[in-house]
């Protein structure tokens, strides 16, 4: 959680149920994220409780896969609705999306999104009444031109119709997921176990600017939790193999608790270093190491993993919980052009200052960033 937090006060074993404010005090943002964190683990509790590890409700199961048209293997359809994971409600509701033909015939025809979500080159489409009753797929994407008010322009890999006006459904599928750029099918022949990774991602106005309050004049304020799903495919043969799981593979083949995680999870043990004492309690000692006023959340990352004793393992770290971000408009020059370095001298982006440069795609694949060393800076340009 890469939030501005002074602290976390939730502890489970407390049984706290609510978080009360008094007249005249201070609101505090540990107050209020308590509130919030006690919330979740009562509905959470509860949803595991009722419905155990994983369930989905009869009336709207989600993420059923249906094979896309063609070679067998081409692609997954993943179905609308809702399941529940650990306890976490994963929600998926696809949008309409509005054609209007602007040019052409049978699959060189030209469609604009008039209204609605843009659609992904190879993402498959369906009528709004029965999605998968009559697919077709995004063969190409135009680039950008003036004239049609920055709006897409695209083919489908058939004919729509005759229709100059259409209102369909994009659907998710397992080449093109919203939280999954860059997803791919295995290739080899065999058993596979689909099954569905969820977890949570904090969203800034970086990645939402609606978050910001633009009356205001978009200050920083409070943040999102957005909860990610990925459909995910793990090949069973090696499991067989090492006797981890019993031929032929069945649901019930696997043990209680079994997770496609391996290993159980690490804890980090830090503490700080006791300096000596100074003969005057007035006097901070040398060694003291930070001395300002505000709050310090120390975060703590493995960078690169692997074999302790056999990979070179990297970690990251942030005094302030990586909370100094800005948006990457250009590189050029071996500079960086960045939207903003910084509000005051304290915060702002300096030189010898370490950052990891991360894009939407990588922060969904889990990978990590790559890290440049500021040498200059000179306006919003840092010289690396």
């Amino acid at each position: 959680m890469t939030g501005d937090y002074t602290r976390d006060t939730f502890r489970r074993e407390q049984n706290f149920s609510a978080v009360r404010q008094q007249q005249g005090r201070v609101h505090l943002d540990a107050d209020w994220n308590e509130l919030v964190d006690i919330g979740h683990h009562a509905a959470r509790t509860t949803n595991r409780d009722v419905i155990g590890p994983t369930g989905m409700p009869e009336a709207a199961p989600g993420f059923a896969l249906t094979p896309a048209p063609g070679s067998p293997g081409t692609d997954l359809i993943i179905g609308e609705g809702r399941a529940y994971v650990d306890g976490i409600l994963v929600d998926y509701t696809a949008m309409p999306t509005t054609l209007t033909k602007i040019s052409g015939s049978g699959a060189g025809t030209i469609w604009e999104v008039s209204a609605g979500p843009r659609l992904a080159l190879g993402q498959w489409i369906g009528p709004l009444a029965n999605p998968l009753s009559g697919l077709a797929k995004v063969a190409s994407i135009q680039a950008a031109q003036d004239g049609n008010l920055g709006r897409q322009r695209l083919t489908f890999n058939i004919t729509l119709g005759a229709s100059t006006t259409k209102t369909v459904i994009g659907l998710a599928s397992a080449l093109t997921q919203p939280s999954l750029p860059g997803a791919t099918l295995p290739g080899a022949n065999g058993s596979y176990l689909a099954y569905l990774d969820v977890w949570e991602r904090e969203i800034t106005a970086l990645e939402v600017p609606h978050i910001a309050d633009v009356a205001l004049g978009g200050p920083d304020s409070a943040l999102r939790t957005q909860v990610i799903w990925q459909v995910k495919l793990l090949p069973l043969q090696p499991l067989i193999a090492s006797g981890e799981l019993t031929a032929p593979p069945m649901c019930k083949s696997f043990p209680a608790g079994w997770s496609p995680d391996k290993g159980p999870p690490l804890t980090l043990i830090a503490k700080a270093s006791e300096a000596a004492a100074e003969a005057s309690p007035c006097e901070l000692p040398a060694a003291g190491g930070y001395r300002s006023l505000e709050n310090h959340l120390y975060r703590v990352e493995v960078h690169l993993g692997g074999t302790v004793g056999t990979d070179t393992i990297w970690l990251k770290w942030s005094r302030d919980n990586a909370i100094h971000r800005s948006t990457l408009l250009d590189v050029a020059n071996g500079s960086l052009l960045v939207e903003d370095i910084g509000k005051d001298d304290a915060i702002a982006f300096a030189t010898d200052d370490w950052l990891e440069v991360l894009d939407e795609g990588r922060i969904l694949r889990g990978e990590p960033g790559f890290f440049v060393e500021i040498g200059e800076v000179v306006g919003s340009r840092l010289g690396i």
